[in-house]
């Protein structure tokens, strides 16, 4: 019975590390190599409950995606309180393709 256990584990194991190999193959294969200022862009107001998890779940995503494929991850202010403020703050400091932009600063990037 263990050993069953054990040969099931072993081949659960190995069809991991299998899957896991071809999905970083597969993503140097068909990264974009032209493409280098993608920004994924958070629109963050007051209503927001949950903005620490919002952020945090696209900042995983961008890193299981692969840092070098995201330039930034920016957090658009449309009226937050300023203790949501803090929270944005420190997340953009912990993660460092985070960035806080208001809607005036952003639409002065993107036109510029």
């Amino acid at each position: 019975m263990a050993e069953n256990f054990r040969e099931f584990v072993i081949i659960l194991l190995s069809s991991f590390g299998i899957l896991y190999i071809y999905k970083g193959l597969l993503m140097f294969l068909l990264r974009n190599k032209y493409d280098k200022e993608i920004y994924i862009v958070i629109p963050l107001n007051d209503a927001c409950e949950n903005v620490e998890q919002i952020i945090r779940s696209s900042a995983e995503r961008c890193e299981l995606m692969g840092k070098n494929r995201w330039e930034k991850i920016v957090c658009l202010d449309y009226g937050c309180s300023e203790e949501k403020k803090a929270i944005i703050f420190n997340l953009c400091e912990e993660y460092a393709f985070a960035e806080y932009m208001t809607v005036s600063a952003f639409s002065e990037k993107i036109s510029a």
